[in-house]
């Protein structure tokens, strides 16, 4: 009897093995059309559209567990791009809300058509703001080194303009007792020169108006007390 079994199984092994996984992809595509539910933990993101509050913080909770129902061929393509939560808000009304999720919040990737949101636990997050404010808060720019030899600064940075506008957070304004432009090299000035300088406000949390400030530097050669001394020229005496 085991002899007759293993004499099926290798005649003809390359046609019975096609055999078998032509019926794994048929029986694979009528299991992909049927009904199903999954769940996962998806993110919640807060798309804040009120320029007078920012957001402050992470909602709370961050992620939810979404519910969805439908073909398994595409809940499969939904688990590959995993969905999540926008929550848009237009106008904000006190500095912590608490808002219900809507199904229609749910970012589905392409192809989920007849894909829908059957739950979505907790159902409501908790959303901080903090108001925006606008203060203006002077500029200042550092020096680096000393003007090469032969050359001074012969007057005072000049910078236009002296102060800009911020607007941020309350605690953020507070954080800046000046916004510093990076450092001007003086090594290799040798003449009244120009430079313009962009503010950066990476990780201030501030939007800073205007950006870019011209700042003058008077560099110019030595003058030494001997070069200020006037020249008298020598008369000859006249003879009689």
């Amino acid at each position: 009897m085991l002899r007759h079994v293993i004499d099926w199984a290798i005649t003809d092994w390359a046609l019975k093995l096609t055999a078998l996984v032509l019926a794994f992809l048929m029986w694979i595509t009528v299991r992909a059309d049927e009904p199903g539910q999954w769940s996962w933990d998806v993110p919640v993101r807060v798309v804040n559209n009120d320029a007078g509050w920012v957001v402050s913080g992470q909602p709370v909770p961050a992620e939810v567990t979404l519910y969805l129902r439908g073909p398994y061929r595409e809940l499969l393509r939904a688990s590959s791009d995993l969905p999540e939560i926008i929550v848009p808000i237009q106008e904000v009304r006190d500095a912590h809300e608490v808002l219900q999720l809507r199904s229609n919040w749910v970012s589905l990737p392409s192809g989920t058509d007849q894909v829908a949101v059957v739950d979505l636990l907790p159902s409501s997050v908790r959303i901080s703001f903090d108001r925006v404010i606008t203060h203006v808060i002077p500029v200042a720019a550092p020096l680096l080194g000393e003007p090469p030899a032969g050359y001074e600064m012969i007057g005072d940075l000049i910078i236009e303009p002296v102060a800009v506008r911020a607007s941020g957070t309350a605690r953020a304004i507070e954080r800046m007792d000046s916004v510093r432009l990076p450092p001007i090299d003086l090594r290799g000035v040798r003449s009244y020169d120009t430079v313009d300088l962009t503010i950066d406000t990476t990780g201030t949390g501030l939007i800073i108006s205007p950006r870019t400030v011209r700042v003058f530097v008077p560099v110019g050669p030595i003058v030494t007390d001997t070069a200020l001394t006037p020249i008298v020229p020598r008369v000859r005496p006249q003879q009689n």
